[in-house]
């Protein structure tokens, strides 16, 4: 009887994190072997295979990367997809772990990658004042300046041909003005 009761309240563990918030266990499990499978494929080929398996993986990325247990590497991947969905679910969830400072560095500097590849072009003012809060952080601020870059730096290239002024605001990592 012992035995029977230990076994029920371990099934009943392991399926908390996904019955929590009313999730389809299936597509979880599918998600997340995809995520655990997939050690090396690319953003694109990830996204496309996860997009098989859900219409609307978000809230699926977002609780395995809150699931205790659940390796850094298959975290880094959830997190850094949200950027592909670009929900305010996503954009919130991505901003709450840039903000969270006992959270493991790695899935910061993942957050905000995410957070900049995934939302920059859409509205870059709003990345750019949220990020500068980051800028001086000991664990995540160089990845903050080296995403920044990289985003205006795409997003200029995409826009117009460059000036002297905006190559030289681009050297010194300086929002390029329009």
């Amino acid at each position: 009887m012992k035995l029977k009761s230990l076994f029920m309240i371990g099934l009943v563990a392991l399926g908390l994190p996904v019955s929590a918030q009313n999730l389809d266990t299936n597509v979880y499990s599918k998600i997340k072997e995809s995520l655990i499978l997939t050690r090396h494929s690319s953003s694109v080929d990830l996204k496309a295979s996860i997009d098989r398996i859900s219409s609307n993986p978000v809230p699926y990325l977002v609780a395995i990367s809150q699931e205790s247990g659940v390796r850094i590497y298959v975290k880094e991947k959830a997190i850094y997809l949200l950027k592909d969905y670009q929900t305010d679910e996503s954009a919130n969830f991505l901003k709450s772990r840039i903000e969270q400072d006992n959270l493991h560095p790695s899935l910061r500097k993942f957050a905000v990658k995410g957070y900049t590849d995934g939302f920059y072009t859409s509205d870059p003012l709003k990345v750019e004042t949220f990020l500068k809060k980051f800028q001086s952080d000991k664990k995540i601020g160089t990845t903050v300046v080296k995403s920044l870059q990289k985003v205006r730096f795409e997003n200029f290239r995409k826009t117009s041909q460059p000036t002297e002024v905006d190559i030289e605001n681009l050297r010194k990592n300086k929002p390029i003005k329009k």
